[in-house]
């Protein structure tokens, strides 16, 4: 009799007094009765229609008696036949559902579809998703293998979705980019194909070209439709020949990178008829008292630095005009092999932008349309340069009346660090100089002339913290600062504590932070210089400190000291290009161009309160990481490559490492730099600033025959005033253009050894 009918079943005379095995026995023996194995049996229970005998189904009858099975079988033999018809079985089915996955289609990722978009949105939770959904036999075995590892089963259920198709390759195009970004060998990326981690090589530069287009169409379209300026900086590659010969030699290839960044609208100038006349008191005019409140700020800012009790009493920041904290929106462009350092390179780069990259027509320039143009100083004067000598052609756009050039602050702050370097370097043999502390510290890469930028920042700031820590130990009368909270509990409350340190603080800006005949009435040599030092590195700190922060404000009070220190000494170039500030600020500049134009001064590429950073050096780090992609790449890479693969897709490369590296949760210390501790160098510097008594409680030590450095204040007022240069700058004859010309060669190729420096680290 079938099982598979709709007839009475035997009834079997199941009685209770029956041992359990001869419960067995009887039915075995009615499966027998009936024509049936127990194989039989089972298979005729599971093809039956009848309504009592799919009651097996009913309490996971199937699943109870596989885990039974799994739980009893004592025999080897036994045992690796169920594991293998067990494993069979989930095979099939997850084959099933990995053809199920390829069918939908929904990890499919195209090489020709790749976009700025689809990377935002790239997620290792939408690959779980998927699995977890169409196939959830190999989520589940998946899970269970990787011992719950979202990363683990997105990774392995990609990869053998990808050996099913390779249309399926979602998170294979991804990595391939991110690869790639790390300047990963072809060889090595196409191993890593056939293993099923990344697409080909192939389809790799058929995404980036893709990622090119859709860069350039958002661009062509965002200078259409909102406020932009450019940024264009040179960047050069060495073309090094293993087999040196007179026509096969190692050679630099000099070539030009830009960026558009989105600004704001620059407004109209204030008209000719309704400027006021230039003064001088519109250089000297500084504002005293946020000089006094900026300068109490960093000084006290050493102090509860190092003694964590005292961070309460910390004086909040000098801010005046901050900028709304938000994520920059800039397009990196592609690179040009044009040399950006002649005139004719940058009239060649500029019109190739915006005829060839942009798509602008000529009459899209007039209206009185202007556009910011940032760069080195030497960008600037190239382009002031074509300005006049393009004068009398014949449209707007050719003459370059709608560029406004704009020197920009990084390297404005890499010259305030040399000068101050330069004005306080001394002699190896005077104690207290910034040359007896670059041996005493055995520094490298610090030379007067063209020193290494952030070395010479860390070591500057190094000396400052001692210098000024030694102030505090003088003025708070106590041997060493780890004293400073025991004297302090003792003699104040908390409510007291604050008012002292604030008044203390006061009482050094008024003793130190003053011009150097007010200190020589006081101090003797070694302690003038010493104060001198503090009072430059304060204000670049400030300058520093107001880039990070994006206070516009700050920043403009700043420049005000800053241009008349660069009227002393070497920078000329720089001390002439912020006259023009100053006097574009008070006489051509609306209020709103104004605005326009320092807001231009600084990116901010994560979109956080203090992650500002100045837009030419925004436009260096996009040069550093096209070179350290080229750099692993080989000599080899073309021009075309560059532009077409690389310098468009900098950034994306940023996000896409972002995106990978957070989402498989790498360590942040395998990423990033760990931060060395100053400390050994502070107290060194300390020791010797106590043996030598700079700095101490006498004022006037005996024993040092110690030269003055140069005031850059003093000095800097001194040529703007006395020595006529304010005037030379007004009657437009302070232009000594092939000195100029030369300075700005100079600092142009400092500024590429900088990066340079940087790429060998």
């Amino acid at each position: 009799m079938s099982l598979a009918d709709n007839s009475t079943l035997p009834q079997v005379d199941f009685q209770p007094w029956r041992s359990p095995e001869n419960s067995l026995v009887a039915i075995f023996e009615a499966i027998r009765d009936n024509g049936h194995t127990l194989r039989s049996f089972l298979l005729a229970a599971f093809e039956s229609g009848n309504a009592a005998v799919k009651m097996f189904y009913g309490n996971n009858g199937p699943a109870a008696i596989i885990r039974c099975w799994d739980q009893k079988l004592y025999s080897t033999r036994h045992h690796a036949t169920f594991v293998t018809a067990a494993a069979d079985v989930t095979i099939r089915r997850s084959r099933h559902e990995l053809d199920v996955l390829k069918q939908a289609g929904l990890l499919r990722y195209p090489a020709k579809t790749v976009c700025q978009k689809r990377i935002d949105e790239f997620s290792l939770d939408h690959i779980r998703s998927q699995l977890k959904t169409s196939g959830p036999i190999l989520f589940r075995l998946l899970n269970g293998l990787t011992d719950e590892s979202p990363a683990l089963v997105s990774t392995l259920g990609s990869m053998l979705l990808f050996h099913r198709s390779q249309q399926s390759n979602y998170l294979q195009t991804m990595m391939g980019l991110y690869l790639y970004s790390l300047g990963c060998p072809k060889r090595v990326l196409t191993l890593l194909n056939a293993i099923g981690l990344s697409v080909s090589h192939n389809s790799i530069c058929i995404a980036l070209k893709t990622l090119t287009d859709d860069a350039l169409r958002r661009v062509k379209a965002a200078v259409r439709s909102q406020h932009w300026f450019l940024i264009y900086d040179n960047i050069n590659f060495w073309r090094k020949k293993f087999h040196q010969r007179l026509d096969n030699a190692d050679a630099i290839e000099n070539g030009t990178t830009a960026t558009i960044i989105i600004g704001e609208d620059l407004g109209k100038e204030i008209p000719p008829q309704s400027q006021r006349k230039p003064s001088l008191e519109d250089v000297t005019d500084t504002n005293d008292k946020h000089f006094v409140k900026f300068s109490s700020y960093h000084l006290l800012g050493i102090l509860v630095r190092r003694l964590e009790s005292l961070r309460p009493y910390a004086l909040s920041p000098p801010t005046i005009r901050t900028l709304a904290a938000k994520e920059t929106i800039s397009f990196p462009l592609p690179a040009m092999h044009i040399d950006q350092s002649t005139l004719e390179g940058n009239l060649e780069s500029i019109q190739k932008i915006m005829r060839e990259v942009l798509e602008l027509p000529e009459d899209w320039f007039d209206d009185e349309r202007r556009i910011i143009v940032g760069g080195d100083m030497l960008t600037v004067n190239r382009v002031r340069g074509l300005q006049k000598v393009l004068g009398l052609d014949e449209s707007r756009f050719l003459r370059f009346l709608w560029a406004e050039p704009v020197m920009q602050l990084f390297h404005l702050q890499m010259n305030l660090c040399s000068a101050i370097l330069r004005a306080h370097y001394g002699n190896i043999s005077t104690p207290g100089s910034m040359a007896f502390n670059i041996a005493r510290l055995n520094r490298k890469r610090l030379k007067p002339d063209m020193p290494c930028y952030y070395t010479a920042v860390e070591f500057l700031r190094n000396i400052y913290e001692a210098m000024v820590t030694r102030v505090w130990e003088v003025e708070l009368d106590v041997d060493k600062l780890d004293e400073v909270e025991t004297k302090l509990s003792a003699e104040h409350t908390k409510d007291s504590m604050r008012a002292c340190l604030h008044k203390c603080v006061g009482g050094i800006v008024d003793k130190y932070l003053v011009s150097k005949p007010m200190l020589t009435t006081t101090f003797a040599n070694a302690n003038v210089n010493a104060a001198l030092f503090i009072r430059d590195m304060t204000i670049f700190i400030e300058l520093c400190d107001s880039i990070k922060k994006g206070d516009v404000g700050r920043i403009e009070e700043v420049l005000k000291i800053v241009t008349i220190m660069f009227q002393s000494g070497k920078t000329r170039n720089y001390g002439t290009e912020l006259l023009r500030v100053n006097y574009a600020i008070h006489h051509v500049w609306s209020e709103q161009r104004k605005n326009a134009i320092f807001s231009s001064w600084l990116v901010n590429n994560r979109g956080g309160a203090n992650s500002w950073l100045p837009a030419d050096l925004y436009q260096e780090h996009n040069n550093l990481l096209t070179k350290t992609i080229h750099s692993a790449k080989g000599s080899s890479m073309t021009w075309e490559t560059m532009a077409q693969s690389i310098s468009t897709n900098i950034r994306m490369f940023s996000t896409i490492a972002s995106k990978i590296e957070s989402q498989y949760e790498t360590p942040r210390n395998s990423t990033f730099h760990s931060v060395v501790s100053a400390e050994t160098d502070v107290q060194t510097i300390l020791q010797s600033l106590r043996a030598y008594e700079i700095l101490g409680k006498n004022p006037r030590p005996d024993g040092l025959n110690v030269p003055l450095v140069v005031d850059l204040v003093d000095d800097g007022m001194e040529n703007l005033v006395s020595g006529g240069r304010y005037q030379r700058f007004l009657d437009n004859t302070d232009d000594d253009r092939d000195a100029m010309i030369e300075d700005l060669e100079k600092e142009f190729r400092d500024a590429q050894e900088f990066i340079q420096e940087c790429l060998e680290q």
